[in-house]
């Protein structure tokens, strides 16, 4: 029953560590008894250099177990085991807080189970898990609601808003309700907070977020007074970091309003302000690397104001920093399809697949809808320039619904003029 409340698997020192502060568990008798149950069948056991790991022969099994203990055992249990955990296993605690989380849920213990809820959450946005991360922050959040009322609270909450945004982002698209409702709470937080100038660490990703929302919606005007929103933020406060997402902000709205110098100017900021060592986690906080988004970005305004070499040198440039500097699977798989968008400007139909199908891969392996729909789109056009126009189409059609299906109405002419363009061929 005590192994049924650690889990599937557990290992013998997290058991005896347990059953020393478990009066019905007697540790002298643990061998004994664990030899039993694996010669029973009941348990498996594995020998490693650390000790001995048991694992559950079957999941009814544990089930069977658990669900024999009465709930003021199981509560006890649970709280016996988050204690031997905080206090044996302080790396186990580092690396897998969601058990720790999982354990003082368990035990009813609400107001210590939410902050290992947030932490497991933000681990698993790190490690681009983001199913994972959407999980252990939307069972934290419900944890949350239960707590008392006041500023602790709200401030708590408005760390799990500005973590789950990001999540949400990639695999729901940046225009998912969601991620709308995600931000908007994030903003409404702030303000209760009081929202001043002095304090823009958690107020500017919420600005951001919305940011990402409207101009993904094709909400142009809305998205540039957000970005310009945090320009200022970013100038009241001298804050590099601020400048920087303000500038890459304003310049992508300017490229969609098609004022393209303007966009130059502002992206080409980002550029000179990016400094790789102090603002490399903006990818994880705000949903994309600024610097390979605004290079990306360039390249394609310098490509429409006529500077054909410069844009392709950009381009190179961005792809080999992703390629070897990159750790955000999204950023690169973005940055991949931007860079598919200038060969398909060029017209060089090779590499824009070559570019897409690497960009598919990624967004596959991590679940990112709005690249996958851009790359589907991307692909399809390249197929069709080579010949394959049923093929092509279609695959074009295809990804504009997904796109459209996520909330996204960005460049719906430019895709709907590849798709024109092969139903004319």
């Amino acid at each position: 029953q005590l192994g049924a409340a650690i889990g599937r698997q557990f290992s013998y020192e997290l058991l005896e560590a347990v059953s020393k502060t478990t009066a019905s568990v007697d540790t002298r008798a643990l061998w004994h008894n664990l030899a039993r149950l694996v010669d029973a069948g009941l348990l498996f056991v594995e020998h490693n250099p650390r000790g001995e790991t048991y694992t559950f022969k079957h999941a009814l099994i544990q089930d069977a177990a658990y669900g024999s203990l009465l709930r003021t055992t199981r509560l006890q249990y649970h709280r016996h085991i988050a204690q031997a955990l905080t206090e044996h296993f302080p790396a186990t605690v580092k690396t897998a807080p969601e058990l720790l989380a999982h354990h003082y849920t368990q035990a009813s213990m609400m107001a210590e189970a939410v902050p290992c809820w947030l932490d497991a959450g933000q681990r698993a946005l790190r490690a681009s898990a983001n199913p994972e991360a959407i999980a252990h922050l939307t069972t934290g959040l419900d944890l949350l609601a239960d707590l008392p009322a006041g500023s602790e609270r709200a401030g708590v909450e408005l760390q799990f808003r500005l973590t789950l945004g990001p999540a949400y982002m990639a695999i729901r698209g940046y225009a998912a309700p969601e991620v709308e409702a995600c931000y908007q709470r994030a903003r409404e937080l702030r303000r209760e907070l009081g929202d001043t100038l002095g304090d823009t660490s958690q107020g500017v990703p919420a600005l951001h977020g919305l940011w990402t929302n409207h101009i993904v919606r094709a909400q142009h005007t809305s998205a540039i007074a957000l970005g310009e929103q945090v320009l200022q933020l970013g100038a009241a406060t001298n804050d590099d970091g601020l400048l920087l997402q303000g500038n890459m902000e304003v310049g992508w709205s300017h490229f969609f309003l098609g004022e393209l110098e303007q966009a130059r100017e502002h992206l080409e900021r980002v550029l000179a302000l990016y400094d790789p060592e102090r603002h490399s986690s903006h990818a994880f906080t705000y949903g994309d690397d600024p610097a390979t988004s605004a290079r990306s970005n360039l390249a394609q305004a310098l490509w429409l104001l006529g500077y054909v070499d410069q844009s392709l040198r950009y381009s190179e440039e961005n792809l080999a920093i992703l390629r070897s500097v990159i750790d955000h699977p999204y950023s690169v798989a973005f940055g991949l399809d931007l860079a598919a968008v200038v060969r398909q400007y060029r017209r060089d139909a090779p590499a824009t697949r070559t570019l897409v199908d690497e960009a598919l891969a990624l967004s596959e392996a991590h679940g990112l809808v709005f690249i996958d729909a851009m790359a589907s789109i991307l692909k399809g056009w390249a197929l069709a320039q080579e010949g394959d126009l049923a093929e092509g189409t279609a695959q074009m059609r295809h990804g504009l619904a997904a796109q459209l299906a996520t909330g996204a109405e960005l460049a719906r002419p430019y895709w709907l003029c590849l798709i024109t363009e092969a139903c004319l061929e």
